[in-house]
């Protein structure tokens, strides 16, 4: 007989230290010039992450951001602008870019969330701040 074994994980985004804001301060000057928020790997055969992500931003003026979705390899290895979408960002305010929005991470190449503003006094001064987490689910097979 064969059992289906289901976890589910809460956790801060990946590239987060204890739960503290990742600074955004990549502009795209190349295809590797993101800044990589959250990977999801998974360690045996699917993880769902369930990602809520919002963006501070701590300056007078409008900024946008480009959140990059990318399902396989990362951020570094593959077209960036594969799967991209612009958010603009209220002054002094913090935005919602996902609110529990799911993404499936397998084995054989995980999946990247990064970002990246193409407004120079944004990345220079660091305004911009990500803040999010997840609930991963992740499921194996057992053989008692």
């Amino acid at each position: 007989m064969t059992t289906v074994s289901e976890q589910i994980l809460t956790g801060y985004l990946s590239a987060s230290v204890n739960g503290r804001p990742v600074e955004i301060d990549t502009d795209y000057t190349t295809s590797t010039d993101t800044t990589t928020l959250h990977t999801i790997t998974a360690s045996s055969s699917v993880a769902i992450d369930q990602i809520w992500l919002k963006v501070w931003n701590n300056d007078t003026a409008r900024h946008v951001i480009t959140l990059v979705l990318n399902p396989s390899g990362n951020a570094t290895t593959t077209p960036v602008d594969a799967a991209s979408v612009k958010f603009s960002l209220a002054p002094q305010a913090w935005t919602w870019l996902l609110e529990g929005e799911r993404f499936r991470g397998i084995v054989s190449g995980p999946y990247t969330i990064a970002a990246y503003s193409t407004t120079t006094a944004a990345v220079t001064n660091k305004y911009l701040r990500a803040l999010g987490w997840f609930n991963r689910l992740t499921q194996a097979t057992v053989t008692p």
